[in-house]
């Protein structure tokens, strides 16, 4: 190379040279004493709320339990006394108590049927009632005190 093509030459130096050094200082903290404190304050409020709500859940959970164990133990002793009331109900209504009750009162079983002619003024076929039995006690009474009764 001549000297001409090296002054026309750009040169190109590489500098070793570190990049300015720069100062390293203490920064005062970003975030004050007071804004840590109501922070850690704050997190403490949410866990207590936290736990405190935990702990009224289960306590209404635990009151509605013994609530519906209370009504449970209701409901079985209606549906007894229910069931005893279908009892006495169908023992009361079986045929061979409503004859028991008829003959107490007087009542007596119907004789067969007969029909009632009105052109003729007669009555066809059927048979009276057997009478009453006479019977000591207050259905006799009645049943004798309600045919005196004038009509």
């Amino acid at each position: 190379m001549t000297a001409t093509a090296r002054a026309t030459r750009p040169q190109h130096h590489r500098s070793y040279r570190s990049a300015p050094k720069r100062r390293i200082q203490a920064m005062p903290a970003q975030r004050s004493d007071r804004r840590i404190i109501a922070s850690m304050l704050g997190i403490v409020a949410f866990v207590v709320a936290l736990i405190v709500s935990a702990i009224l859940i289960n306590t209404l959970s635990a009151v509605e339990s013994y609530r519906i164990h209370d009504l449970q133990r209701e409901l079985t002793t209606i549906r007894l006394d229910n069931q005893s009331l279908r009892t006495r109900v169908n023992e009361a209504a079986s045929p061979d108590k409503l004859r028991e009750v008829a003959a107490e009162q007087g009542m007596v079983p119907a004789g067969e049927t007969g029909y009632v002619s009105v052109e003729a003024g007669t009555i066809e076929g059927g048979q009276a009632a057997e009478a009453p039995e006479e019977h000591s006690g207050d259905g006799a009474e009645s049943t004798q005190a309600a045919q005196d009764a004038p009509q």
